[in-house]
């Protein structure tokens, strides 16, 4: 794995690439993208660039105000759909890399996946406890997710305490096919039971095996 410092406007973000395991060659990308408060070197994201390096390359960057990078994570949070779009546009420039690139996205981190992906040439996404509007950014993903036109899988808990399972049903009915809506049955909004989150992560990386 390698550290990688990037630019996102005025701001220095830090992120970690795990080029694919095994024969030296250009492969698909995974772009993982962490939620309000948390961070690239949270446990889950470092078990899933584990376990998603052994079908793809996988790049965790922390947002700006969060982890390593520059920046303040409340005043800055309307700018974080730029730096989805900086770390998009450093890894379509990677040599190791290839044109497919998915997008990862838990809680908050969804919510920006889907909206950059009707924008971006992104080849399939994986949500996570993904709300369909947050308070303080003005875009409905409702309004948005129906202009995507990339295969996207939808993961909810339903004891999901932060983001009502409302909202992953209303994004699937909104999602134009291929699309899956994956209810984990006794899953939290952060998936901290170890089991319910190997359950989550295998669903993800067979959605990303078979359309990356």
């Amino acid at each position: 794995m390698r550290r990688v410092e990037f630019l996102s406007k005025d701001k220095k973000l830090v992120g970690v690439f795990h080029p694919m395991k095994g024969e030296e060659k250009e492969s698909p990308c995974v772009i993982t993208c962490h939620g309000l408060d948390s961070y690239k070197d949270s446990e889950k994201y470092i078990e899933i660039a584990k376990r998603f390096s052994n079908d793809f390359s996988v790049f965790r960057f922390d947002f700006r105000g969060c982890g390593e990078s520059e920046g303040d994570k409340i005043r800055d949070l309307s700018n974080r759909i730029e730096d989805l779009r900086a770390a998009i546009n450093l890894i379509k420039n990677q040599p190791s890399v290839d044109a497919n690139i998915g997008l990862f996205g838990s809680s908050m981190g969804g919510y920006l996946s889907i909206l950059i992906a009707a924008e971006e040439e992104i080849k399939a996404i994986v949500t996570w406890s993904a709300p369909y509007r947050l308070g303080y950014l003005k875009s409905d993903a409702r309004d948005v997710i129906q202009d995507i036109r990339c295969p996207i899988m939808i993961i909810h808990g339903d004891k999901d305490e932060l983001v009502p399972i409302s909202h992953a049903r209303e994004l699937y009915d909104c999602a134009d096919e291929p699309k899956e809506l994956k209810i984990i049955d006794g899953a939290d909004h952060r998936f901290m039971d170890l089991s319910l989150r190997d359950k989550a992560i295998d669903i993800s990386l067979e959605w990303f095996k078979r359309y990356l």
